[in-house]
């Protein structure tokens, strides 16, 4: 049966949700991660790192128009600390990203240098 043409932005949309979530799950875990997330050395030295190389396997798990819906879900979920996307991030990793503002930040540059990194990826193509 051929997909309704409705169903296929919601699809992507799931699809792009579940790659996310997975990438953190993988690699953004409690045991994954120093210990300390929120120390000027990770965010400076190795969050950037650690983006973009999500930047890369997102990129390759993706087409380019679902490029594009993990941009908009990274920067969603990065201006709203009670995203549904976070949400799952916290409870499937084991951290609790939102409660501590200083966490929180952590969470959100993370999310908005995947963004920016997938942007760059998707420019060089």
């Amino acid at each position: 049966m051929p997909k309704n043409s409705d169903t296929a932005p919601r699809e992507r949309s799931d699809s792009v949700f579940r790659a996310v979530l997975a990438e953190f799950v993988m690699f953004y875990g409690i045991d994954e991660l120093p210990a300390d997330v929120t120390s000027d050395r990770f965010r400076s030295e190795e969050l950037p790192n650690w983006a973009a190389d999500s930047a890369r396997r997102l990129q390759w798990d993706l087409d380019g128009a679902s490029i594009a819906s993990a941009k908009a879900l990274l920067l969603a979920a990065a201006n709203d600390r009670f995203h549904e996307l976070n949400d799952r991030i916290a409870s499937r990793s084991h951290i609790e990203w939102r409660d501590e503002d200083a966490t929180w930040e952590s969470l959100q540059q993370l999310l908005r240098q995947i963004a920016v990194d997938l942007d760059d990826a998707e420019t060089e193509q």
